[in-house]
């Protein structure tokens, strides 16, 4: 795999072990940014959550799909997590 930001090689072991810091790093955080966050910190943090497999809590989709002000991505972020969730779709 060719690191975006050196331009060099790294091998799978590399990259198993940088996703699983990032995991890591981001667990603790990921649920007070989908809740407390702006709309735009939100939509980040469910795009994180969904790219390093860290599924917010069912309470927190819930209130993210039934809140009226949150923005359209995020519901519809959250929406698809509660479906993968559930194991009705996967990407």
């Amino acid at each position: 795999m060719l690191d975006a930001v050196t331009g060099r090689y790294r091998s799978s072991q590399d990259s198993i072990a940088e996703f699983s810091s990032v995991r890591q790093a981001l667990e603790p955080f990921i649920q007070r940014l989908l809740v407390d966050g702006s709309a735009k910190v939100q939509a980040a943090a469910m795009q994180l959550s969904r790219k390093y497999d860290l599924l917010p809590s069912h309470e927190i989709l819930v209130r993210l799909i039934k809140q009226e002000t949150t923005d359209e991505s995020v519901r519809i972020a959250a929406l698809q997590a509660m479906a993968d969730e559930k194991g009705v779709i996967s990407n």
